[in-house]
């Protein structure tokens, strides 16, 4: 199969095909200052078995990200939060790790669906 419909079957999943309860929606928020960045920077930058930097850092960045600081895990969550959403919300990562909460998936809803500020530091 070329690479470009690959690519553009996996764009159809996570943004249109992915199952209801992993597309991101903007309903269910939690009031903008509950959700500032800083709090999603604490999952996202750990590399604990919820964290990504396990993964994701600047020895392996898998897939080209390197989520080991606040600035380049705002980079790649304010920019490609239809990819990374799905695969949180549908437990596919953490990689091995342990399956973000709904209070966790709605606290990086409500940061990217009010703004994706680049706030809390």
């Amino acid at each position: 199969m070329p690479k470009w419909l690959v690519t553009l079957s996996g764009v159809y999943f996570f943004s249109c095909g992915a199952p209801p309860a992993a597309r991101l929606d903007c309903s269910n928020l939690l009031p903008a200052d509950q959700a500032s960045f800083a709090r999603v920077a604490t999952l996202v930058t750990s590399s604990s078995a919820k964290g990504c930097a396990a993964c994701h850092n600047t020895k392996s960045p898998t897939y080209g990200l390197n989520l080991e600081g606040p600035g380049v895990a705002w980079d790649a969550f304010a920019t490609k939060m239809n990819l990374v959403y799905p695969l949180l919300a549908t437990g596919q990562m953490p990689k091995g790790g342990e399956k973000w909460t709904d209070d966790e998936l709605r606290l990086v809803r409500s940061w990217y669906c009010q703004g994706a500020l680049y706030d809390g530091f």
